[in-house]
């Protein structure tokens, strides 16, 4: 986030069950499409929970995109029994 974020990216994460990091990126599509592209990437994968969190700085300002708009991340969590992605 420090080198700004592209007009339109939604940034998301892949997270276990216990909340560890699988994977990261971001996505120029709308928050309710990253669930499925993230299974699509990763097929065999399963995901359930989804939350949007909006981002501040570190200075508690809010995180916007090149066109001033305010950035959420995208939360992604595994679903029970499911594989971990592949690479």
């Amino acid at each position: 986030m420090k080198n700004g974020v592209p007009q339109g990216a939604n940034p998301w994460v892949l997270l276990d069950r216990e909340g560890h990091v699988l994977r990261s990126g971001q996505e120029v599509i709308a928050h309710d499409q990253i669930q499925h592209t993230i299974e699509a990437r990763f097929p065999g994968i399963s995901t359930r929970e989804v939350t949007v969190t909006p981002l501040f700085d570190g200075s508690n300002q809010p995180v916007s995109d090149s066109k001033g708009r305010e950035v959420q991340l995208t939360s992604v969590w595994l679903a029970p029994g499911s594989p971990l992605p592949r690479s």
